[in-house]
């Protein structure tokens, strides 16, 4: 082997050879461009001598032929192969499913050595955090605060108004309206 994909005058798998040249040239195929991989759609193919691997993409996990999003609520980094990449974004609080036991490959590892050949693996989902339930949210006096998928949203209260003091920051009060001023009243003028 040459480790330029030619060998015994057979073409390697991952290899273009041009049989027309002596000494035979092989040239590395990009199974990548050629679109002859096998990646999934939410995964990225990178070239490699000869071959090719697939990296699942960010908020995705697996092996990079098959990838799963990660649940709602939660993001992992690329090249992440477990659901244990995925962690839960602000917002969102980690909620353990199940718990289930796994036997690691690994036989040289005992109860003896300090190592266990047992591994516990455990299935999650990220819950939306109620800030209005929590009390972490920063609604102020005359507001009613309204929860949303990892955040949440403070209106003013019926018969209040909204005062702008802070519009560039994003953050407003409420003031109680007066009604006897602005005639919204049922009273009689007398």
């Amino acid at each position: 082997d040459t480790g330029d994909g030619c060998e015994s005058c057979v073409i390697l798998p991952g290899w273009n050879c041009s049989q027309y040249t002596v000494p035979e040239v092989c040239r590395d195929l990009d199974e990548c461009s050629a679109n002859v991989d096998n990646c999934h759609a939410s995964a990225t193919c990178h070239n490699t001598q000869g071959s090719f691997t697939c990296v699942c993409d960010a908020n995705w996990f697996g092996e990079g032929t098959q990838c799963t999003a990660c649940t709602t609520g939660s993001q992992s980094t690329s090249n992440s192969s477990t659901e244990h990449d995925c962690t839960c974004v602000d917002g969102f609080v980690e909620l353990v499913l199940n718990r289930t036991t796994a036997t690691l490959l690994d036989s040289s590892a005992t109860e003896t050595s300090g190592t266990s050949n047992a591994l516990f693996v455990y299935s999650f989902e990220c819950s939306d955090v109620d800030e209005c339930v929590q009390g972490s949210n920063t609604c102020g006096l005359g507001m009613a605060c309204n929860n949303t998928l990892g955040s949440f949203l403070c209106e003013c209260l019926t018969n209040y108004v909204r005062v702008d003091d802070n519009s560039t920051l994003g953050t407003f009060d409420c003031e109680d309206r007066d009604e006897c001023v602005d005639a919204s009243n049922d009273c009689d003028a007398n």
